[in-house]
């Protein structure tokens, strides 16, 4: 039975460095973030480098695009260096309430991320199959049966065994209604989040592939929404244009329409049940923390139980 967290999240540490004058980044990966051994943060090391070499050989990358360039790899020692991108992570642009940010520069940001999704989408899938831990299977119900057992292990106010097999019926039926294409795999970053978006207020580069694996199209655009979505429950207090952030996102993407879709409302369930476990594995580190947790867990499970009662079209 998992049992709540005391330590911190350590999947890789990254140092500054300099090789012959060019500022640089050493990522070591390590095993034992979430369990995962050694070998699958070695497939993820792996997974890294060839992401990057595809993109970087991509001939029609516009400019306002950026691509992680690689120094040099070390497979055998599970490490990669990459040369300093520009601009900052778009999250602390974000939260550092930067108003000219908010009036168009993050819309234009997730634009171009979206675009960026569609382009990673475009690489050929053969030839490299990344190494997944056991609890990351493709599949959307079982991925997702996965995480409601945790939950439930965890025994949080939700969900109950009964809310566990209504979750999975509703995926079931969301999958149900989805096209083959909608179910395909494709690349995929992994951990598409405003961290991992560099923005100078021009180009946009999304960086830390260690994630990357085939997954469904939707994966990367949905996890990406549901971050930005996820400050307006995480700060209530400030007021983000987030329905613009979405749109901004999708019409980046090509799918402005989405939001419509069985599988979009299927991922956002996925998203959520993650975010549920992620709160509940890691204890808060303060009383102010444990109160701030728990209403951001009744806002998830309230969501979640939206999307439930919305019938599949």
């Amino acid at each position: 039975m998992p049992q709540p967290r005391t330590d911190q999240r350590r999947s890789s540490s990254v140092r500054r460095d300099t090789i012959n004058g060019q500022s640089v980044f050493v990522k070591q990966y390590h095993g034992g973030d979430w369990g995962k051994p050694l070998e699958v943060m070695h497939s993820q090391a792996a997974a890294e480098a060839e992401i990057s070499k595809r993109l970087a050989a991509l001939k029609d990358m516009p400019a306002r695009l950026g691509r992680m360039e690689i120094v040099s790899i070390d497979p055998s020692n599970a490490s990669l260096t990459t040369a300093e991108a520009p601009g900052q992570s778009l999250e602390s642009q974000i939260l550092k309430g930067n108003r000219r940010l908010h009036r168009g520069g993050c819309t234009r940001a997730l634009l171009l991320a979206g675009r960026w999704q569609a382009k990673l989408q475009t690489l050929d899938t053969a030839g490299f199959q990344p190494v997944l831990a056991e609890t990351e299977p493709f599949e959307m119900l079982e991925y997702c049966d996965i995480r409601l057992k945790t939950l439930l292990e965890l025994k949080p106010a939700w969900p109950s065994p009964r809310d566990r097999d209504r979750v999975l019926v509703w995926l079931g039926k969301q999958m149900q209604a989805s096209s083959f294409d909608q179910q395909r795999q494709v690349w995929c970053h992994g951990d598409f989040g405003p961290t991992n978006l560099l923005w100078d207020g021009f180009t946009l580069t999304p960086i830390d592939y260690a994630t990357c694996c085939l997954n469904y199209p939707l994966v990367d655009v949905t996890y990406l929404i549901h971050r930005l979505e996820m400050y307006g429950w995480q700060f209530p207090w400030r007021a983000f244009p987030l329905q613009a952030w979405r749109a901004a996102c999708l019409r980046g993407y090509g799918m402005p329409d989405a939001e419509q879709l069985p599988i979009y409302r299927a991922l956002m369930v996925r998203h959520m049940l993650c975010r549920l476990q992620t709160i509940l594995y890691f204890p808060p580190r303060n009383r102010k923390q444990h109160w701030h947790n728990i209403w951001v867990c009744q806002r998830l499970t309230a969501r979640i139980e939206q999307l439930l009662t919305q019938p599949c079209v």
